[in-house]
């Protein structure tokens, strides 16, 4: 515990002996003022240090050099999303790299030069102009020019964007640390292809079967970290390179993609005075991604009584009746390979 300045200043007072005049404002009092400061400045010093000795108290560049130096682990980095875009216009027009497309909230940079060569859409490689969630995209979100390009009409996409990625967070980091540390890697055990596959940027989570064919084969599933099916052939390329080039010789190691499982929730709620359904689903869609992302590849089947649970528990919420997932009064089975990803909320008001 540290001690204050006026702690440590009345103490050095009562150590002195009292034919000294001791009182404020005298010598003695005054002069001992600035040392009870700089060791209460010690003080902080020691605990602050004290504290930098236990890895959950470390943060940022601090817990990521800890890490690295006890297990070899790196941060994994924030990601852009790319994909394709489907672009028409007049022919001869020419879509040069660097060019801007946009979404209504972020712009994508195009990665290459193409000429419109007939009045069938040119195919363009474009890259989202920040890292992170922000360049995930459905189908057809991207559709404006930023900066208008000669000769050139439309541009769409006809597929979804989701291989953008968020910095892996302290936490995150640390908890794959523990991994680490609780599952000792060795030999290519189970431990080792699983470790291999989540140092990847973008990976969230892998499970891995062991002569899952005949022995010395190996199965490893992979998920991104948005708890989402990998559809990003890049980064499915990266994983299986980066096994291929740890993993012992001999074993023959098949890596796939995480199967998603769309899960429809609707309910019935009675709400506190003062709450509106909307904030109550709001608040419930959080949860519930949160819920499925803690049981991926952890849990074979999503709680009927769980997703009731988490419901109650939102601010909000006085009751609950009538609670289907899709469509069912059950728990909803996983298969290994499978994860729960979230498609619809439905909340009626209970009067």
């Amino acid at each position: 515990m540290i001690e204050n300045r006026e702690t440590i200043q009345q103490r050095i007072l009562e150590n002195i002996e009292d034919k000294y005049d001791k009182t404020e404002g005298s010598f003695l009092h005054d002069i001992i003022k600035p040392i009870a400061i700089e060791l209460e400045n010690t003080w902080k010093d020691i605990e602050t240090f004290q504290q930098k000795l236990s890895i959950e108290k470390l943060s940022g560049e601090e817990l990521e050099q800890r890490v690295y130096e006890k297990t070899g682990i790196s941060r994994k980095k924030a990601t852009k999303s790319s994909g394709y875009v489907l672009i028409t216009g007049d022919i001869g027009s020419v879509i040069s790299e660097g060019e801007l497309v946009s979404s209504d909230t972020i712009n994508f940079i195009a990665q290459e030069t193409k000429t419109i060569e007939g009045i069938d859409p040119v195919v363009v490689l474009v890259e989202c102009e920040k890292e992170g969630v922000v360049g995930n995209v459905p189908v057809g979100a991207i559709q404006y020019f930023p900066i208008t390009i000669s000769g050139v009409k439309t541009v769409t996409n006809d597929k979804i964007f989701s291989n953008g990625y968020e910095e892996e967070s302290d936490q995150e980091l640390l908890e794959r640390y523990y991994d680490n540390v609780k599952t000792p890697s060795t030999s290519g055990n189970v431990y080792h292809y699983r470790n291999w596959a989540k140092e990847e940027d973008g990976v969230g989570e892998a499970t891995v079967f062991p002569t899952w064919d005949v022995n010395g084969s190996v199965k490893v599933i992979v998920i991104d970290s948005n708890s989402r099916a990998i559809n990003d052939p890049d980064m499915m390329a990266k994983i299986v390179d980066r096994i291929e080039k740890n993993r012992p010789i001999g074993a023959n190691v098949t890596v796939e993609s995480g199967e998603e499982v769309s899960i429809r929730v609707s309910a019935s709620v009675k709400l506190i005075q003062g709450y509106s359904i909307g904030q109550v689903q709001s608040e419930f869609v959080t949860a519930l991604e949160e819920y499925f992302k803690d049981i991926a590849f952890v849990e074979n089947y999503v709680s009927y009584a769980r997703i009731g649970n988490v419901l109650l528990g939102i601010t909000g919420v006085k009751d609950i009746s009538n609670v289907r997932i899709n469509d069912l009064l059950t728990n909803i089975s996983l298969a290994d390979n499978q994860i729960p990803v979230l498609e619809s909320v439905n909340l009626g008001l209970e009067v």
